[in-house]
This record gives C-alpha cells, sequence and structure tokens, in this order.
C-alpha cells in the first residue's frame, strides 16, 4: 500500500556526492524512486537515535548499579581495614602483657586459638556465602 504524501519540499539541493549516497541505498534497499530513499534515510535516522537514546537509558542504569557495588566495596574494605587494625593492636597488647621475646611464625607453630579462630571465620563466611546465594536464588 503506497503512503499518501501531503507535502513535498521542492528546490533541495545535494553535492553529487550526498546524492551518489542516496542513489546507493536506493539500490541496496531495492527502492522504486530517490523521494523513498529519502525517506528511508529519515526513517532509519530516527530508529537509530532511539536506539542510541535506549543505549544510553542502559548505561545509566549500569553506571548506577556499578556506582552501588563500588559503595559495598568501599564500606567492605573499611570494614576489613578496621578489623585488621584492632586485631594487630590486640595483639600487641597481649605481647607486652606476656613479656614475648621471641617470634614463631605460624608455618612453624600455630597455637590452638589461631587454629579455632581460623575455623570460626571459615564456617563464618561459608555461612554468609550460603545466605547469599539462597537470597539470590
Amino acid at each position: 500500500m503506497e503512503k499518501e504524501y501531503k507535502s513535498s519540499i521542492k528546490g533541495v539541493r545535494l553535492t553529487q556526492e550526498e546524492k551518489s549516497i542516496v542513489e546507493s541505498i536506493q539500490k541496496e534497499q531495492q527502492l522504486s524512486d530517490f523521494s523513498k530513499a529519502v525517506c528511508y534515510i529519515l526513517h532509519d535516522y530516527l530508529r537509530q537515535q532511539e536506539e542510541i537514546q535506549n543505549l544510553q537509558q542502559k548505561n545509566q542504569k549500569l553506571e548506577e548499579a556499578n556506582q552501588k557495588q563500588m559503595t559495598r566495596i568501599r564500606l567492605a574494605s573499611n570494614g576489613a581495614d578496621v578489623s585488621t587494625q584492632t586485631v594487630i593492636e590486640v595483639l600487641n597488647t597481649l605481647c607486652w602483657q606476656m613479656q614475648m621475646k621471641d617470634f614463631r611464625s605460624t608455618d612453624q607453630m600455630l597455637h590452638p586459638v589461631v587454629e579455632e579462630a581460623q575455623k570460626t571465620v571459615k564456617e563464618r563466611i561459608a555461612n554468609y556465602k550460603q545466605k547469599k546465594d539462597f537470597k539470590q536464588t
């Protein structure tokens, strides 16, 4: 079904290169005349603009989600840093109170309390992971 054209533009001037581009598109798209090729170009332009707008919206949503994740990572990192500093301070105090003179690496001799602490931390992390995985399903 042919579209009814309600207006026409007279006096449109194109360079030879621009005319060649329109004619090339007319051939590629198998359009019957120059006017239909121009209409095709205009509609394609509008489609591309909509696609660009959709991509920009998706990009904005991804940036917002990324910002939320970065905030969570920053908070977790700060929490880990505070915990690490606290543990160092406690160990320093224990070393002074026990008047320790020697250093023993955990590779050489691991204290049972440290073993128990490592086990507890691993279990806690596993439990957090299970809760997180359960929430995602």
